[in-house]
């Protein structure tokens, strides 16, 4: 049989085309593989990010505890906290490189015109289609619940556990005190403690005390007991509402309340109202303290901040880099003290900061430092003390007693 050159032609054309269709077909298993491994890189890794930070989140505001596992992962900052992740996440993908791939479908087969570019372009617009929705839809989720539950994080009330209803009474620490229930405005009743000292307390100074936002007011006796034995002061300590045995549920607004409703007691007391007035408060006790102050600058002789903020806006990128500008945008409690304390023109002002505090960045004290136009003010660091423990810093009750002497408040420390 005689075959043409025609028909070798056609033949070899044909097995060229079945060549060109097989690689075709490869390549496009290849790019199917590569589409299947980018949706699980882009699903794990916005997951993983969101649950790093939200728990890390929790760590820095004290609702996990501090002897949770993986400590230190949690005390990184910015930088290394994102380098850690990045490690812990590709040791997760290659984990899931040997997961097994769904079975290829005959219609990812190619035409003879496919091109290398055409299944790039195609497996680019459905990674960024599939791994967009897959990340908006995780961001959605985050910044609803942060939304909703925000006051929760900012205000853990109830951690360490039992804190709702376990409050210490300063006659565990041997002082005698008065508990008295306090009515705001706005019909919460305030749980508090006012130590008198025994001996002519109508010329003792009176120390009004706001504290951090976790436990209760019990948590902070140790202290209030050197302010009370070793300076000689009056001490009135309130828990805020939803903290302790106080009713309602915290917040900024309810907060401000309670301050208020704080000061007026002692405003109207038999034997507080003569005297000196101090206020004193911790971390986010701080803030309560200088919003009070800004408002009651004549009625107060001094104010004392230990680690205060500037705002909860400028806190969150603190907690949640590279994100936080986003976040801040959903944050209904603001505690802006930036803006309180150009208030105070008057008013004697003490800054305590801890140089090592690793929740609150020492720079947001100094800011307010220097943004208070008081002529009566002093910035006080203690270089080893971190969050929660400046006041165990050497020299830090002197620091207290020297400022208000000098500022004609006497204690009996002087």
């Amino acid at each position: 049989m005689v075959f043409s050159n025609s028909f070798f032609n056609e033949e070899s054309l044909l097995a060229s085309l079945l060549r060109q269709v097989q690689i075709n077909t490869e390549i496009r298993k290849l790019d199917f593989l590569l589409f299947h491994r980018l949706i699980i890189f882009s699903s794990l890794f916005c997951f993983l990010f969101f649950v790093f930070t939200f728990t890390r989140f929790l760590f820095f505001y004290s609702v996990l505890p501090k002897q949770v596992s993986f400590e230190f992962f949690f005390r990184l900052p910015g930088y290394s906290f994102l380098l850690f992740f990045l490690l812990v996440f590709v040791f997760f993908f290659s984990l899931f490189l040997s997961f097994p791939v769904p079975p290829f479908s005959l219609s990812f087969l190619p035409t003879t015109t496919t091109t290398m570019s055409a299944i790039f372009a195609e497996t680019t617009f459905q990674v960024l289609k599939y791994g967009g929705a897959i990340s908006l839809s995780i961001t959605v989720i985050a910044l609803a619940f942060l939304y909703r539950y925000q006051k929760t994080l900012i205000y853990p009330s109830s951690f360490p556990e039992g804190s709702r209803t376990a409050v210490a009474t300063p006659k565990e620490f041997g002082i005698d005190y008065e508990q008295i229930s306090l009515k705001t405005r706005d019909k919460v009743t305030l749980d508090s403690y006012l130590m008198l000292q025994s001996k002519a307390p109508e010329s003792c100074p009176t120390l009004l005390y706001f504290h951090a936002n976790a436990g209760n007011m019990g948590h902070r006796l140790p202290i209030a007991r050197v302010f009370y034995s070793a300076l000689g002061m009056n001490v009135f300590i309130i828990s805020y509402r939803g903290y302790g045995r106080s009713t309602g549920s915290s917040n900024e607004l309810g907060m401000n309340i309670d301050a208020q409703t704080a000061l007026d007691f002692l405003q109207q007391h038999p034997i507080c109202s003569s005297t000196n007035i101090v206020v004193y408060g911790q971390s986010v006790g701080g803030a309560v303290a200088l919003s009070l102050a800004s408002k009651n600058e004549s009625l107060i002789s001094a104010l004392v901040l230990e680690n205060t903020f500037t705002s909860i806006k400028d806190m969150i990128p603190t907690v949640f880099p590279y994100i936080g500008s986003l976040l801040s945008h959903f944050c209904t409690e603001k505690w802006e003290s930036v803006r309180a304390i150009r208030k105070l023109h008057n008013l004697p002002v003490l800054f305590l900061s801890g140089a090592e505090d690793e929740i609150v960045p020492p720079p947001q004290m100094q800011l307010l430092y220097g943004l208070c136009p008081s002529k009566q003010k002093r910035l006080c660091i203690f270089p080893k003390s971190k969050h929660n423990d400046t006041c165990l810093g050497e020299g830090y009750f002197h620091s207290i007693a020297e400022f208000l002497r000098s500022n004609n408040v006497r204690t009996s420390a002087d």
